[in-house]
């Protein structure tokens, strides 16, 4: 009981979590290939640190911070196979972008956690999902943040760009480009990277 108690007060937290990022939680099978992914929270260690607390008899007096997306999940069914994205816990997991399908009724391709970072997903014609993922992480000392291309056939993420607030980036789906937007002393700067 008190463990289903957890793990319902952990969801519930990272729901609202996601009120702060750019995507839910995951927790979602993709259409394209099969594959589930979910994400990895830290409100276990956190928990673990607090019993440990009350265990050694010190009891923090700072309230617990809430849980947060610390890494992303996949497994392959068909292989009885998982693993994490990242091989290290993230500081943060801001957002994540993983094209998953086709609607034919909308007329527009489906993702997983994508949330506010998508434009341009209207009126499109029908065509495969891309088979590339993007997660964005934070490093919350600096506010930096990465935005880290890696596919759905697994393999090491890699580093597509890194940028620090008021700078933002979005996913142009018809065009298939990610585009990061930064300010300039003109106006903006615009850098597109492909979206295969």
């Amino acid at each position: 009981m008190r463990k289903t108690l957890l793990c319902l007060l952990a969801s519930c937290a990272l729901q609202a979590q996601a009120h702060d990022t750019y995507f839910n939680p995951l927790d979602e099978y993709d259409l394209d290939s099969g594959l589930y992914f979910a994400s990895v929270s830290d409100a276990l260690d956190r928990y673990a640190d607090r019993q440990a607390e009350r265990m050694s008899g010190l009891s923090s007096s700072t309230p617990a911070a809430a849980p947060k997306v610390v890494n992303v999940f996949v497994y392959n069914p068909s292989k009885k196979q998982g693993y994490n994205v990242f091989a290290r816990d993230m500081d943060k997991v801001s957002a994540v972008v993983i094209e998953s399908g086709y609607n034919s009724e909308l007329r527009r391709m489906e993702f997983l956690g994508a949330g506010a970072r998508l434009r341009n997903n209207q009126s499109m014609a029908a065509r495969k999902a891309s088979g590339a993922i993007l997660i964005e992480t934070l490093e919350e000392a600096t506010q930096k943040h990465t935005v880290w291309l890696t596919y759905k056939t697994g393999g090491e993420p890699k580093p597509l760009f890194t940028y620090n607030p008021p700078s933002a980036w979005h996913l142009d789906v018809r065009n298939r480009v990610i585009r990061l937007v930064k300010r300039a002393s003109t106006g903006f700067t615009v850098t597109e990277f492909p979206w295969q």
